[in-house]
């Protein structure tokens, strides 16, 4: 693809918006390219029409392809470093074994008296005083 600005515009309108013409290009067999329509450029790579001109304006403003925000993991060494301070504020709170049953599972109970508010209040007024960021 290529994005370029047009070569002549109408200078009697005065209301004139950032156009932009796209060239889009096939790589041929001998390595070459080749010049191709909008319509069979958004056939052969199966990208509709708007996601096309999505590209072409990113592409105008940043000189690159737009970022995918949408949903999966990305890595983030704040978030993985807020994540691990809960996990070790939670550890920090005594457990007991549970008495429902003689076999041991693992499992260790915090005490009835503490709440999931309790602890966040109690973490992030920590972690404010520390001046490190805090999580909702």
């Amino acid at each position: 693809m290529n994005v370029s600005v047009p070569k002549h515009t109408n200078r009697k309108t005065t209301n004139r918006m950032n156009r932009t013409v796209t060239n889009y290009f096939i790589p041929a067999s001998n390595g070459n390219m080749v010049k191709v329509c909008g319509e069979a450029f958004s056939s052969i790579t199966s990208l509709t029409r708007r996601r096309l001109d999505l590209v072409t304006k990113t592409f105008n403003i940043n000189h690159s392809s737009p970022v995918e925000k949408r949903g999966g993991y990305r890595f983030n060494h704040t978030a993985n470093e807020i994540t691990q301070s809960i996990e070790d504020h939670i550890k920090q709170f005594k457990c007991r074994k549970s008495h429902h049953t003689r076999r041991d599972t693992g499992r260790c109970y915090l005490q009835p008296g503490l709440s999931i508010k309790y602890m966040w209040t109690h973490w992030t007024k920590k972690r404010i005083s520390e001046k490190k960021p805090t999580s909702s």
